[in-house]
């Protein structure tokens, strides 16, 4: 697996980046990297699943948001479902917890086809309305997903973009791991640590209180549910 450190050096991609390759939009350069793979291992073929996969690791609290079977809950400690989907809102404790791992399926994706964000403020492309100075979010944006940085590390910088995360007809699993100041998609090679990402309890916050909220959208961005898209289908959470 290649490894992208965002705040290291950046040779092994070809990259656009501001300094400290704080922006960075990359391509892998010399080969394809590994092949696209989902969440259980099997190549990214299926014609389109029936059935919401079960999630990948043992869960404190977990959630199945499901467009296919119309199924949208939550269980355990830590997830709270504030509205059913398609344009499911789920409020995301992570005190106890250090990782959610997302297990996703997408199918001819356009626009904002999920969001979790660090500021319930947040609607993509990076910033909040001035709530927590940790606004980091990421998001799948048509068939890429994108992270941007937060105010108080790398303000409204776009920290990786890789279009590989879905295809665009199709339908696409993905597992993407979120956890402090860490984001990782394995099964494309994306490995982004950096602490201008999502963060649990930092120490400090310039414009609200630390804590260990995040936010998460389905169809829509966070705060704004005209910046929406289509092709989500189903998705586990899983908090452990």
């Amino acid at each position: 697996m290649r490894r992208y450190p965002l705040r290291a050096a950046c040779a092994a991609a070809s990259v656009i980046w501001a300094a400290g390759c704080g922006r960075l939009s990359y391509e892998r350069s010399g080969d394809s990297g590994p092949p696209r793979m989902d969440g259980s291992g099997t190549p990214d073929t299926d014609a389109g699943p029936a059935i919401c996969p079960a999630p990948t690791a043992v869960c404190g609290g977990s959630c199945v948001l499901d467009d296919i079977a119309g199924t949208w809950s939550c269980t355990g400690v830590g997830a709270t479902l504030l509205g059913p989907g398609p344009s499911a809102l789920v409020n995301i404790d992570m005190t106890g917890y250090t990782h959610m791992v997302l297990d996703v399926v997408s199918c001819d994706p356009t626009g904002f086809v999920w969001h979790v964000a660090d500021s319930p403020s947040c609607d993509g492309f990076g910033g909040d309305a001035g709530q927590f100075g940790n606004d980091a979010e990421v998001y799948q944006l048509n068939t890429a997903i994108e992270a941007y940085g937060s105010q108080d590390v790398m303000p409204a910088t776009r920290m990786f973009s890789d279009p590989a995360f879905a295809a665009a007809t199709g339908c696409t699993l993905r597992t993407v791991t979120i956890e402090d100041g860490e984001v990782d998609v394995l099964s494309i090679g994306l490995d982004a640590p950096s602490p201008a990402l999502l963060r649990i309890n930092p120490a400090t916050d310039s414009e609200g209180l630390p804590d260990a909220l995040w936010y998460l959208a389905t169809s829509r961005t966070y705060r704004d549910a005209s910046r929406s898209g289509t092709g989500f289908r189903c998705m586990t959470v899983c908090l452990r």
